[in-house]
């Protein structure tokens, strides 16, 4: 079935393969969902097969074919393509709120063929991508930023004469698509993606962020590569696993060298900050006139008159479902909810909406532990059960809690058209607890009443955040952002990345406004990938003008600035001073 995924059926060369081929063939697409839906796994989760031919001679650089090269999809993993190299560098600003991360990652390739890597990260929740860099023969060349549209079209015509462009788009909730061809043949290509984000705070006393991480690639990573991850602020950080330092005053710092796996297990940083702070401030981009504002609040969250839960039932949901039981006891008493199980038949833990209370919720629990998973399996009919049920009462909720869906068994049409319809109720949250690639998330870009629960812990601690909210236990801290002439008083003055957070949330509300023009010179005066913008990196100067283009100033980029500069250059000085001083005893 693997082999199926990556060639097409008249290619198969060995004797089982030939006679499924001649028999009835299956087309790449239909293999891949049959993979899928019997095993539960998305096919380039695991290594590519190793297919060879009639006397067992390796044939892999023929069959391994990339069909995918230039499209937006990630494909199967390729033969030879490798990450040889990642690093994380960031700053976080607790009091303000904010941070900036620059993700840089070079890839090599062993295969005869050139090569284009992809892969779809997940960003920190509120996140926005506002730097992206390609190194041309040594020198660092940056992207630039246009409508969507253009800049693949750009990327796609270079791709076509085999130069060296980067390309960075959305693939819906805080969810990119990076690809860059060509990767040369025994050689290596190397870009930096940086990322603005936003802290999630659970209290006033700490903000907490999670890096970044790939939910889906084409490129293989060997068990010996570590992701090297070096953050800093003026306020004291801790993660976990990571070395925690203090190298001078008002300096703290975490680091340290995390496995693939560690870091798309939602590794997150947290920050101490001081809790009366609830105002950041600070000079536009590129204007020093203009000033943008971010002030804290905390609001109180009404519990929803009618919750239904959608649970995916699929193979690799087994291991995280006691978890979500667990979770699930938490919910406030008194609410109307159903629990629907997305299986080959849709199931329902009752026969109607009902009250909750502490027994029923039992019930569910011991309910949920007779589940059997099996295979993949296909949300959207659950979904759309759902959206029936929910949407029957006003202030209703759907949370949908899944694992990877890697293909689309049912059109997403129908329950897009529902919101389009009626895009205030129900609210849709949705939380994927088993990393890997989803298909339905960027088909509901843009509807307003779709949500993502933030993942900063684990299944349990993320869901319980929710129910606490509801419960009245928690409370809602959302930043208010907005530009001024004039500051509020006790004012912290942080980085121009809290204006660039500023101009994304415009972005996103042009765009429910229907006014994309906006959004998009919005996007491109503020450097952001968006849902109507990308960035591309092209060779010369040329290409930007014929693509009609223009590359961001390298002076105009977020940077961070070297970890510990001022305490390496105190050391040296001490170091000299303390050879003058021998040297001045020997004398």
């Amino acid at each position: 079935m693997l082999e199926a995924c990556y060639k097409r059926p008249s290619l198969n060369t060995n004797m089982l393969g030939m006679l499924f081929a001649f028999a009835k063939p299956v087309p790449i697409d239909q293999a891949r969902r049959i993979y899928f839906r019997v095993t539960g796994i998305p096919f380039n989760a695991v290594p590519p097969p190793n297919l060879s031919g009639l006397h067992q001679r390796p044939m892999n650089d023929f069959f391994n074919f990339d069909a995918e090269q230039g499209r937006n999809a990630v494909g199967g993993r390729l033969k030879g393509l490798y990450l040889a190299n990642s690093r994380l560098d960031g700053t976080i600003d607790a009091e303000a709120a904010v941070s900036y991360t620059e993700w840089t990652l070079v890839f090599k390739n062993s295969s005869n063929w050139s090569r284009e890597a992809r892969a779809e990260i997940i960003l920190p929740p509120g996140a926005v991508v506002s730097r992206l860099t390609l190194w041309i023969e040594g020198e660092e060349r940056e992207a630039a930023f246009a409508a969507r549209g253009q800049v693949r079209e750009a990327y796609q015509r270079i791709v076509r004469r085999q130069r060296d462009p980067v390309l960075v788009t959305t693939r819906g909730s805080d969810r990119v698509l990076v690809q860059c061809f060509p990767v040369p043949v025994n050689g290596e290509m190397k870009i930096r993606l940086g990322i603005t984000a936003p802290l999630v705070l659970e209290n006033r006393k700490e903000g907490l962020l999670r890096l970044p991480y790939f939910s889906e690639r084409n490129f293989s990573i060997s068990k010996t590569i570590r992701h090297s991850v070096w953050f800093e602020s003026k306020q004291a950080l801790s993660a976990g696993a990571l070395f925690e330092e203090q190298p001078k005053e008002n300096l703290y710092a975490v680091r340290g060298m995390l496995t693939d796996r560690a870091l798309s297990n939602v590794k997150t940083v947290r920050a101490l900050r001081t809790e009366t702070i609830v105002n950041a401030w600070s000079h536009d981009v590129g204007d020093k006139k203009t000033l943008v504002v971010q002030s804290l609040q905390e609001k109180p969250v009404q519990a929803p008159q009618r919750v239904i839960f959608v649970v995916d039932t699929s193979n690799n949901m087994r291991e995280s479902m006691q978890a979500v039981a667990d979770a699930l006891e938490h919910l406030p008493d008194g609410m109307e909810f159903m629990l629907l199980l997305a299986a080959d038949e849709i199931k329902m833990f009752s026969d109607r909406v009902q009250k909750g209370n502490e027994m029923l919720y039992l019930q569910m629990d011991d309910w949920l532990k007779t589940v059997e998973y099996a295979g993949g399996q296909d949300n959207i009919p659950a979904l759309l059960k759902a959206w029936e049920l929910a949407a029957k009462k006003p202030e209703s909720m759907i949370v949908w809690i899944h694992g990877p869906v890697p293909v689309l068994l049912t059109s997403v049409e129908m329950l897009a058209q529902k919101w389009s319809r009626r895009p205030d109720n129900p609210i849709l949250y949705e939380i994927q607890i088993v990393n890997g690639a989803n298909r339905i998330i960027p088909k509901l870009e843009g509807i307003a009443a779709f949500r993502s629960i933030p993942r900063i812990g684990s299944p349990a601690h993320d869901l319980q955040q929710l129910f606490a909210l509801w419960n009245g236990e928690a409370k809602r801290f959302s930043f208010i952002r907005k530009t001024v002439t004039e500051l509020p008083e006790n004012s912290h003055q942080t980085s121009t990345h809290l204006a660039r957070l500023w101009a994304y949330e415009e972005v996103l509300k042009q765009i429910a406004s229907k006014e994309r023009q906006k959004a998009v010179q919005i996007a491109a005066r503020y450097q952001l990938v968006t849902p109507v913008s990308g960035a591309v990196v092209l060779e010369n100067q040329a290409q930007y003008q014929e693509a009609g283009l223009h590359p961001v100033d390298p002076s105009k980029v977020p940077t961070i600035p070297e970890p510990e500069i001022w305490l390496l250059i105190g050391v040296v000085l001490l170091i000299l001073m303390w050879v003058f001083w021998q040297s001045r005893r020997v004398s």
